[in-house]
């Protein structure tokens, strides 16, 4: 999170868009948001990782005041449903979020197993 204080405090940026993945998970996520808040920077967070991760951007930023929008690879998320126990709810470009607990979705392992890629 430390990496972004120069940005803030130089008002490099329009918007702070971490990726959850790559930040430190979520914690750290809610923790640059809450930073970038202090600076009036709306937050936008990165997805490249697939649905699990746009998933937990999402929850995290449930509880963000200064959420911008939510970033993915591309509109149409459907290509992830292979990998997960049930689609993601996207309509009128809005993903909604369910009611289940954790992130509210669960990795197809059985998908995962019969693709595997056995290395070396």
């Amino acid at each position: 999170k430390w990496d972004f204080v120069p940005v803030l405090e130089n008002k490099l940026a329009d918007y702070i868009m971490p990726d959850v993945t790559w930040t430190g998970g979520i914690t750290e996520l809610k923790k640059i948001s809450a930073l970038c808040e202090a600076y009036y920077i709306p937050v936008s967070p990165h997805d490249a990782a697939g649905p699990i991760n746009v998933v937990a951007g999402a929850q995290v930023m449930m509880t963000v005041p200064n959420f911008y929008k939510l970033e993915t690879s591309e509109w149409d998320l459907s290509k992830y449903d292979h990998l997960i126990d049930k689609p993601l709810d996207v309509s009128n470009g809005n993903l909604k979020l369910t009611s289940k607990p954790g992130l509210g979705v669960e990795m197809n392992r059985d998908y995962l197993q019969a693709h595997e890629i056995e290395l070396g």
